[in-house]
């Protein structure tokens, strides 16, 4: 079976754009895993890219494609209609195929059944009033709508077919497809071109006529999925939470705002560094600048379990800076280095604010602290970076294994006491900078070495993880931490509603371990 994969910079650099994601790193990382997994499984894996793209994802980072082309330099559409590319490449296929994104992951093959069918896709999407919603306000917009659409837009629930993986061995139908939407695409140039009109027509074009084309000459679809989804329902814990691989799910899609969550893609990350670290450290070696602190510990003699450790002054006091400092001082932001202390504090002084008061001296003693995780020797960081992998075994226990399983905190974990007690404009401005939480939910802050990006975390935590923190200074079964936090609960809550109680300490141990503020002993081996 022949796996293909598209992508259309549109002049774009993969460097410095986010193509949707969280950052650039993480689009490249996803590029990497997936196509990885995919080579796993099949040997005909081609892509289909432009000059861009070839320069990034063959020759720096050399991908594991049987196959690459480039083919997409010379399209003229607007950058947003990002599935013109997709399209193409669909009418480009002689044989069988799938076409997969590259925010889809795969840990098996696909089923017989589905590489023998005419037409494939993820699942059939049910309309819903969101879809009614947009694809109504599209309609006004657009100057040329196929005939074939025009029974359908007038009622309600416009079904879709989600495209995270489409092909077949109908290569007559995807010449046709191919056809009516590059006709649409082309007379429809006017559309303005902002993200969101762009977003639906992307939709509209690539998914809704697929559903529409195939229905229409009653063509028989074969989804992956037997299920039909909501167009709004793609949950978190069923597409995109890597850690139920350990309950055998083989298929994972980023869908939508899963591609800008960090969490998300900081799991994803953690799996492509156990398991494939040569090619995780080819990335950060194209973003040097964004792990500048700890640079040297990832590009050692071996830069996997290096254990050169650097002296604090190679890290001088202020090399954090103090970017949340200079924000609540916003006419003077440009005029003091950002790493003049005395400037800083001389300016908090002199403005009697509470607030800026709890800013600065909260990023004086991060700045300290981080210089004191200089030397933290590498070998020891990187498996706090892989641990995050290694609890998904946990999630798959029954009551009785989980009761006993031994947790561990990360020993260089440190809460900072005063954030629970800081002023809600003080909380707002450090929040802008953590992507986990919101403060209103969680009111207080622990900080973790990490050996890439920043060189350091910040999670956001509430009382009962503090709890937690305080009583696991040395492992702990589950079961005995749950009967030491019994006094954080009501007698009704750990009597009555004793599996309640449990499932959100289920929750907030996946949060905790998915941060690397806990291990399963053996996933984690202190060294300093």
């Amino acid at each position: 079976m022949r796996i293909v994969q598209s992508f259309w910079s549109s002049n774009r650099n993969l460097l410095e754009n986010r193509f949707g994601w969280v950052s650039p790193q993480y689009h490249l990382m996803a590029w990497t895993l997936s196509s990885l997994k995919l080579r796993e499984h099949y040997e005909d894996l081609h892509l289909c890219t432009d000059s861009n793209g070839y320069a990034i994802l063959i020759d720096q980072l050399n991908l594991p494609y049987s196959s690459a082309e480039i083919c997409y330099d010379n399209i003229e559409f607007d950058k947003n209609q990002w599935g013109i590319s997709k399209i193409l490449t669909y009418a480009a296929q002689t044989k069988p195929f799938i076409h997969v994104d590259a925010d889809v992951f795969i840990w098996d093959k696909f089923s017989e059944e589905l590489e023998q069918a005419g037409l494939i896709a993820q699942n059939i999407e049910r309309g819903t009033d969101y879809s009614d919603s947009m694809f109504n306000e599209l309609r006004s917009k657009l100057a040329y709508i196929p005939d074939i659409f025009q029974k359908e837009l007038d009622t309600n629930k416009v079904s879709s077919y989600n495209a995270g993986i489409i092909g077949g061995s109908d290569i007559s139908f995807f010449r046709q497809y191919a056809d009516e939407a590059l006709e649409m695409v082309s007379r429809n140039k006017h559309l303005a071109p902002d993200e969101t009109t762009y977003l639906n027509f992307n939709i509209l074009f690539e998914q809704v006529l697929f559903s529409l084309l195939s229905k229409h000459q009653n063509k028989k679809v074969t989804c992956y999925f037997k299920e039909t989804f909501d167009d709004n329902g793609y949950l978190i814990s069923l597409f995109s939470d890597f850690s139920r691989i350990a309950l055998g799910q083989k298929y994972f899609h980023l869908i939508g705002g899963s591609k800008r969550n960090k969490a998300v893609c900081d799991l994803m990350s953690a799996i492509l560094l156990n398991e494939y670290p040569e090619y995780y450290h080819k990335i950060i070696r194209l973003f040097p600048d964004k792990h500048k602190y700890f640079y040297s510990k990832i590009f050692g003699s071996d830069a996997a379990v290096s254990n050169k450790t650097e002296r604090k002054a190679d890290y001088p006091w202020g090399e954090i800076s103090f970017p949340r400092t200079a924000r609540a001082f916003p006419s003077v932001r440009n005029t003091i280095p950002a790493d003049l202390e005395v400037d800083y504090r001389t300016l908090v002084e002199n403005q009697d604010s509470v607030s800026a008061n709890e800013i600065f001296e909260y990023e004086r003693n991060l700045s300290e602290l981080f210089g004191s995780w200089c030397n933290i020797n590498a070998a020891s960081l990187t498996v706090i970076e892989t641990s995050a992998c290694n609890y998904f075994a946990f999630f798959a226990q029954d009551k009785n294994h989980q009761l006993r399983a031994v947790l561990q905190k990360n020993p260089h974990l440190t809460v900072i006491e005063d954030s629970f007690d800081w002023l809600p404009e003080t909380k707002s401005s450090i929040n802008q900078d953590i992507g986990f939480a919101p403060f209103e939910e969680l009111n207080g802050l622990a900080i973790i070495p990490r050996l890439f990006l920043k060189g350091y975390e910040e999670i956001l935590i509430d009382g009962l993880d503090h709890n937690i923190f305080m009583l696991l200074t040395e492992p702990l079964s589950f079961g005995a931490l749950l009967k030491a936090l019994e006094p954080c609960f009501s007698t009704a809550e750990i009597y009555d509603e004793y599996a309640a109680v449990y499932e959100l300490m289920l929750k907030k141990l996946k949060y905790l371990f998915h941060s690397k503020c806990l291990f399963i002993p053996g996933s984690f081996t202190a060294t300093n």
